[in-house]
């Protein structure tokens, strides 16, 4: 009788994790001894998977934490980081895997904020000051003790309005901080959502309701963009109107979705490496530091 699909899939996970170790290189060649050419597909893949995972485990951070004067964080930073990557790969699930990408990298970004008020702030209450100075709708009182007890929605629209200024009439920060501020406000968003089941198709549904709405408004559409023509709708009061009662109450989702459906895997490398980055020349600046 047949065994289980899922017990065989651990089998081979145990395999894979028996095979890690030098002493045990025997067994690989065993199982191909014993079974031949039925066995070398699963042996290659098996081999592919290992060499990945171990390539993955001693490859440099591909954030630079090397800043970083708390070794414990430090290290905490490389192996979220690591994880963040195997994720990416495929490794871990053996399967690419975003909202788990999205996890670890939420993880580095979270602790990374902390670090930053906790070594350019002298106490707490300096911390909130900074906080509330740089992100005036951030309501933090006397349940939040410490920084870590800060929401992070707060402190990363602050400390990406503080790193990177608004510019040209931008309302919180300029362009740039603004995609960094997406990327890293939406993998906390996912990591949120991860216990949703369906959450991949909810968004897909919402997004072509909306975007199939959006066409039948009536109101200006760019197409090419999945976005409205904003600056036309907002000097047009009609238009105005519409927007408002139809459209606005649902455009966070609408771009939260859509920044999810498209799984930009990269723009949040680069949203980590450029805090990261961000971060490091501010410290640098601090006598001691």
């Amino acid at each position: 009788m047949g065994q289980n699909k899922e017990q065989l899939n651990k089998l081979l996970d145990f395999i894979a994790e028996l095979a890690k170790d030098e002493d045990n290189a025997w067994f690989i060649k065993e199982l191909g001894n014993r079974y031949g050419k039925e066995a070398l597909p699963q042996i290659v893949r098996i081999e592919k998977y290992l060499a990945l995972d171990f390539v993955t485990d001693t490859a440099n951070s591909t954030i630079d934490y090397s800043f970083i004067n708390d070794i414990v964080i430090r290290n905490q930073l490389v192996s979220d980081n690591r994880e963040m990557m195997r994720y990416r790969y495929g490794v871990r699930s053996h399967k690419i895997d975003f909202d788990e990408f999205c996890r670890f990298a939420h993880l580095q970004a979270e602790m990374l904020v902390n670090y930053y008020y906790k070594i350019t702030c002298v106490d707490f209450a300096a911390a909130k000051g900074r906080v509330i100075q740089y992100n005036p709708q951030a309501k933090i009182n006397d349940n939040y003790p410490e920084i870590e007890s800060i929401p992070y929605g707060y402190k990363i629209k602050a400390i990406v309005a503080e790193l990177y200024p608004k510019k040209n009439g931008s309302s919180w920060f300029s362009s740039d901080g603004q995609r960094i501020y997406t990327s890293l406000s939406n993998v906390k968003d996912v990591r949120n959502m991860q216990s949703h089941r369906g959450h991949k198709e909810d968004c897909e549904t919402f997004v072509t309701k909306y975007e199939n709405d959006a066409r039948t408004s009536g109101l200006p559409w760019d197409e090419s963009k999945k976005e409205f023509k904003w600056s036309l709708i907002k000097d047009t009061p009609r238009y105005k109107m519409i927007y408002d009662s139809c459209f606005k109450e649902e455009a966070t989702k609408y771009n939260y979705c859509k920044w999810y459906i498209q799984k930009p895997f990269d723009d949040i490398i680069i949203a980590l490496k450029t805090l990261s980055v961000k971060t490091k020349d501010v410290l640098f600046s601090i006598p001691n530091c």
